[in-house]
């Protein structure tokens, strides 16, 4: 995690995973490089202690290059330390306007909406974290949604954000709803794609079998367990229902390459992927809604059994306004600019 000495990512030709060398990104972050090496042993063995020597030989500390600091790149990952640990966080862009703070649906992690903050990434920076317990981003102790809300103020103020908007995917709204709660002045705009179900029952509901254990097997079907989980997530509310009642009749959903990207940061903690959707699924969302003081859009497709009922719930709220949520990315994304403006 933004380590000051040289990195090394060695193979040997003989190696069956030497062919993958070429594979890492280009070019490698700051401090770390590829060698490939032949298949002799011998030489093999005095790089290595070539290696070992180099890192172990005195050197002047001082402080890692801050990817986050770095305006250039269109996208940069790195650590926010808070209260608790670290949050993995993703930024794209640079410029005036007022940074946009992103939070993916649960579970799940920031590869969701890579796609989306880079599309929104003009003029302005936008920050998209793993939620704590997610994809590289360090699980709580004890998950609370103000917890997790505690650790998004700490990434703005590493990253000295006055004032951001906010975007929440679903499952996710209620840490975003906190979030508003716990520092209102830091919250410009907030925008909601979708809440879960209002009533505290239903959401209890959810929670013996919307995360299921992703405890490894020997025969790696936890991996396929994942894949179909999130798969599932796209055709039916809730994923594990399968009645004609919970089919979601919407266009396609996550590609096989962005699915296949959340899936490997499940797997990163396992036992701990569920633990932010517990925390937002406990937040009290009649309260938190009825104090509400952020401006905020909601947005709802009544035909979709994940919004069903909410239209007609919060149209009478005088504290935010509904929409019609588009139903590709590209609308999603020029209605967001439409909603955060400049």
């Amino acid at each position: 995690r933004n380590l000051p000495r040289i990195q090394s990512i060695e193979g040997r030709a003989d190696d069956v995973l030497f062919g993958y060398l070429e594979a890492l990104p280009q070019p490698l972050p700051p401090g770390v490089r590829c060698a490939p090496l032949g298949a002799d042993a011998a030489a093999w063995r005095s790089a290595l202690a070539s290696w070992f020597a180099e890192y172990s030989a005195p050197q002047p500390r001082g402080d890692p290059p801050d990817p986050l600091a770095d305006p250039a790149p269109r996208l940069r990952a790195g650590y926010v330390d808070h209260r608790e640990g670290q949050l993995h966080l993703r930024v794209a862009g640079s410029g005036p306007g007022p940074p946009l703070l992103l939070l993916h649906d649960l579970p799940g992690s920031a590869a969701a909406v890579e796609a989306l903050g880079l599309a929104l990434a003009t003029g302005r920076r936008v920050l998209m974290p793993d939620l704590p317990g997610c994809g590289e981003s360090d699980a709580q102790a004890a998950a609370t949604a103000q917890r997790s809300a505690a650790a998004l103020l700490a990434a703005l103020d590493r990253l000295q954000v006055a004032a951001a908007d906010l975007y929440a995917e679903q499952l996710a709204a209620p840490l975003a709803l906190e979030l508003a709660a716990l520092a209102p002045g830091r919250v410009r705009r907030l925008v909601c794609r979708g809440l879960p179900p209002l009533s505290p029952g239903a959401r209890a509901a959810l929670l013996p079998a919307y995360c299921p254990p992703l405890t490894p097997r020997r025969d790696g079907t936890h991996w396929l367990a994942a894949w179909q989980l999130l798969g599932d997530r796209e055709v039916a509310w809730p994923w594990f229902e399968r009645s004609r009642e919970a089919v979601r009749r919407r266009g396609a959903g996550l590609d096989a390459a962005t699915r296949q990207r959340i899936v490997v940061d499940l797997m990163k903690q396992p036992g701990s992927y569920a633990q932010p959707l517990h925390a937002a699924l406990a937040v009290p969302l009649e309260a938190r809604l009825a104090a509400l003081e952020t401006d905020t859009t909601v947005l709802l497709d009544a035909s979709d059994p994940r919004d069903a009922g909410l239209p007609e719930v919060l149209a009478g709220r005088p504290s935010l306004r509904v929409e019609a949520a588009p139903d590709t990315a590209t609308g999603l994304a020029a209605v967001l600019v439409r909603l955060f403006g400049p």
